[in-house]
């Protein structure tokens, strides 16, 4: 086989005035693997950059922000919240509360419940709002102790969302299931999930969540707790 057979591409009615040009004897011989490791290189090349623009998405997608809290303290202060709600909702004789009424224009934190626009509210999901209600003052104190955090939510498997935090306008369609809080942190195997800084939906300031899964006795997935905190931005 001639150098001429070995060129991907090549119009062979030329060969002829290709080996006259070049004698069979001059003409270089480049290994077939070669090309292929060009190919290689270019591919390696590609996902070298493709990386470098995730992670300049990654950093610059949120401004920089500066913690100001102690994380070790937050996750030890999530851990406690969460074995409250936790010991709550899994009790079948949890003590109950009225759901308090909205206060939209408090100046102060307060508690609230929503469900997602086409979620109908059963009996379980009043139940789940009553006992969630008589954990209120819990809620508050909670916030008060740790003044570096800004609000305490819980999102459930059935939809519901309560949240304790200044009150805020909220999408109706919100659904805590489908936010990347609550997915990250059922995929975390137990662990505290910490997002990046990013803009919260809610107030549009700059936080980070901590947040843990709670489960029901038989291991079955209930919902997510979770707190956000500040961060300063640069």
């Amino acid at each position: 086989m001639t150098y001429i057979d070995n060129v991907v591409g090549v119009d062979h009615k030329h060969a002829e005035v290709v080996q006259a040009v070049m004698p069979e004897e001059s003409r270089p011989h480049i290994p077939p693997h070669r090309s292929h490791l060009r190919w290689l290189w270019w591919l390696a090349a590609l996902l070298a950059l493709s990386a470098i623009a995730w992670i300049f998405t990654r950093t610059t997608a949120e401004p920089a922000g500066v913690e100001t809290f102690d994380r070790v303290q937050v996750e030890s202060a999530l851990q406690t919240l969460a074995a409250r709600v936790s010991s709550a909702v899994n009790d079948p004789n949890a003590p109950t509360a009225t759901v308090p009424e909205e206060q939209p224009n408090a100046e102060f934190a307060v508690p609230s419940f929503q469900l997602p626009v086409g979620v109908p509210e059963t009996a379980e999901i009043s139940h789940e709002k009553a006992v969630l209600s008589a954990l209120i003052p819990y809620f508050g104190s909670f916030l008060a102790d740790h003044p570096e955090l800004n609000a305490v939510y819980f999102g459930s498997e059935s939809g519901l969302l309560m949240r304790y935090m200044m009150p805020t306008v909220i999408d109706p369609e919100f659904d805590p299931r489908v936010r990347p809080w609550y997915q990250d942190t059922v995929d975390a195997d137990g662990q505290v999930y910490w997002t990046y800084p990013y803009t919260d939906a809610f107030t549009g300031l700059q936080v980070v969540t901590a947040s843990l899964p709670i489960h029901a006795n038989d291991g079955t997935l209930l919902g997510v707790v979770a707190v956000d905190a500040l961060v300063e931005v640069n």
